[in-house]
């Protein structure tokens, strides 16, 4: 579709319908919805079965509450563990897009 530069009605309502967008405000919060993840590719699912992307969107943001020296080691453990779980349903098949597109409104211009 995209290659075509053609926009079919049809196949672009059926591909909005099929995505399922979950929020998660920390790093524990991505941890979490990628175990259950994992827990439902192994259950087999129907849902999961057909998730072929996940899309990350501003990572960063979800690491703002680990500020300073004292919280360094729980991020970095926080960030080992997401990246295992990546690494794990990679292997499975699932693509990931990890991005950091969120801008405070008066940094606009510094992009």
């Amino acid at each position: 579709m995209l290659r075509a530069r053609e926009v079919d009605e049809e196949a672009s309502e059926r591909a909005m319908k099929g995505i399922r967008v979950v929020q998660a405000a920390t790093g524990a919060d991505i941890n979490d919805l990628l175990k259950s993840f994992d827990h439902q590719l192994t259950a087999e699912t129907h849902a999961s079965m057909q998730t072929k992307l996940v899309l990350i969107d501003s990572l960063a943001a979800c690491f703002a509450f680990y500020r300073g020296r004292r919280m360094r080691d729980v991020r970095k453990s926080v960030l080992t563990e997401l990246a295992c779980k990546i690494r794990k349903l990679a292997l499975r098949g699932v693509a990931f897009v990890i991005g950091n597109v969120s801008f405070f409104e008066n940094n606009k211009g510094m992009c």
